[in-house]
């Protein structure tokens, strides 16, 4: 495989989180908890920013 490890992991990383993403925001259009569908995006973000930090 050409593609090293790190980089592909942290692509499927990035998939999921863009799956969550649009999950969430789904559910913030039946929800009226705007406040925790906002807060956990930007914890998934932040934690995976961490994640790719220690790469």
């Amino acid at each position: 495989m050409g593609i090293p490890r790190i980089i592909f992991l942290s692509i499927v990383e990035w998939l999921i989180l863009l799956i969550i993403l649009v999950i969430v925001a789904v559910l913030m259009e039946k929800t009226t908890l705007a406040l925790n569908s906002v807060a956990a995006p930007l914890f998934l973000l932040i934690t995976a920013r961490n994640m790719l930090k220690e790469y």
